[in-house]
C-alpha cells in the first residue's frame, strides 16, 4: 500500500471572524473549496509542510502568527491501493492579502458561513470542530477520488494527547 502524507490549513483571522480558503483550480479537490494544502516532502516536518504549502498556494505576503496541529484524517479510494493521511493545522493571526496562484483561488469567509456544500464531504465533520479548538480524528473510505462519494467514515473529537498517539511512525 501506497502512503501520502498531505497537510491542510484553515488560516484564521480572528478579528474579522473568517478563514482563508482556496477554490482548487487543479489535482485533488478540483472545482472544491479548501484550505491551503498539500503533500509532505521526504524530509520535511508536518508543521514545514503547512507553511509551506500556505505561502505556495496563497502567496508569500499571507502569514499567520501561530500554528496548531488541529487532527488527523486517514482516507482511502476503493479504486486505489493507497492511504492518504491528511494532517490538519489551524493558522491564528491571519495577515497579509493572499494572491491567485496556478493552484487556488484564495477567499475569505465568515466562520459563520463556510461553503460546506462546496467542500469535500468529510469537511463538515471536521472542520468546524477544528476551528472552535477541538482536536479531530477520521477514517473515510471514498468510491474514488473524481465523484468524491463516501462509502464509509468515523469521526471523533479527541484529545491533544491522542492525536500525538494517532501520528503514524
Amino acid at each position: 500500500m501506497k502512503i501520502i502524507q498531505m497537510t491542510v490549513m484553515y488560516p484564521i483571522d480572528e478579528a474579522a471572524h473568517e478563514v482563508l480558503l482556496g477554490f482548487k483550480k487543479k489535482n485533488i479537490g478540483k472545482g472544491l473549496y479548501n484550505g491551503p494544502g498539500g503533500s509532505v516532502e521526504e524530509h520535511e516536518t508536518l508543521t514545514v509542510a503547512a507553511l509551506r504549502e500556505m505561502h505556495e498556494e496563497v502567496g508569500e505576503n499571507v502569514q499567520v502568527t501561530a500554528l496548531q496541529y488541529m487532527g488527523i484524517l486517514y482516507v482511502t479510494f476503493e479504486d486505489t491501493d493507497s492511504l492518504v493521511i491528511i494532517h490538519y493545522f489551524v493558522g491564528y493571526g491571519l495577515t497579509g492579502e493572499p494572491e491567485e496562484t496556478g493552484e487556488l483561488i484564495p477567499r475569505r469567509f465568515s466562520l459563520d458561513a463556510i461553503p460546506f456544500h462546496q467542500m469535500w464531504p468529510n469537511d463538515p465533520f471536521m472542520m468546524p470542530f477544528m476551528i472552535n479548538g477541538q482536536c479531530m480524528f477520521g477514517l473515510v473510505q471514498y468510491n474514488n477520488i473524481e465523484s468524491r462519494r463516501m462509502l464509509s467514515a468515523h469521526f471523533s473529537p479527541i484529545t491533544r494527547e491522542e492525536l500525538e498517539e494517532a501520528l503514524p511512525v
